[in-house]
């Protein structure tokens, strides 16, 4: 099941994605790091990939998903569609801004023990601007991760995944005239760090996606010069 649905995104969106590498980036970077989690809140769940791998490989989690589902942001009715089609009794997903679940769960005794972010926040806050300097909306951000800090257990984890605004790929992209991804709106990893640590949240981790087939090269000067090399990142918090 899990290969098709791969399979008709890929063909929906023109993508390249493998189920290999899918569950290779899920275990190194992903969910599968922190498997005694129990209530899990995917924001900006999307196609929701993740969620159905990783609700069936751990049954007795709870997991939320939030996304409002915007095609100009990447994901759209059919994408919303389909995951509710594919998940099971252990998933809810609610069609929303994070910031209209968040007011409406404020109050909430129900925490959660990981709280996901993938490939999202660049989507709330669009911007050419670098979001820890002299970006207007950088308050609101600040106040997004105190949010969110509020509904996590005192032994919460938090992953976020984004893209560089400079790499490899952004360059070669410019060498060859074509352009597949905006990289003018993607930022730092050191400027989402700046501001979770204003918000109140630990870093223990920050790491650059490495393709599996070099990930035998891993230490820290290759990691160093990965960041540049590649346009993906995660890091890694605790409250």
């Amino acid at each position: 099941m899990i290969n098709n649905i791969i399979h008709k995104r890929n063909q929906r969106k023109g993508l390249f994605v493998s189920l290999p590498g899918f569950l290779y980036t899920q275990a190194k970077y992903g969910e599968l790091r922190y498997q005694s989690a129990k209530r899990i809140l995917y924001i900006g769940v999307g196609h929701g990939l993740d969620v159905i791998v990783n609700s069936k490989l751990n049954t007795d989690g709870i997991y939320i998903g939030v996304d409002p589902y915007i095609a100009t942001d990447g994901n759209d009715d059919l994408d919303y569609e389909q995951l509710i089609q594919s998940t099971g009794e252990n998933v809810t997903i609610h069609r929303l801004k994070i910031e209209d679940y968040l007011s409406k769960h404020k109050n909430s005794s129900e925490k959660f023990d990981l709280i996901v972010i993938t490939d999202c926040l660049h989507h709330i806050f669009w911007t050419s601007k670098f979001i820890d300097r002299n970006y207007s909306k950088k308050d609101k951000i600040i106040n997004l991760f105190k949010n969110i800090l509020e509904i996590a257990t005192p032994d919460a984890k938090l992953i976020i995944g984004e893209a560089s605004r400079y790499n490899l790929r952004r360059y070669w992209q410019l060498l060859k005239g074509f352009k597949t991804v905006d990289y003018y709106s993607k930022q730092s990893h050191k400027a989402w760090i700046n501001l979770l640590k204003k918000a109140g949240w630990k870093i223990d981790d920050v790491k650059p996606y490495i393709p599996i087939k070099f990930s035998f090269l891993e230490n820290k000067i290759f990691n160093k010069i990965m960041f540049f090399l590649t346009h993906e990142y995660y890091i890694y918090c605790r409250k």
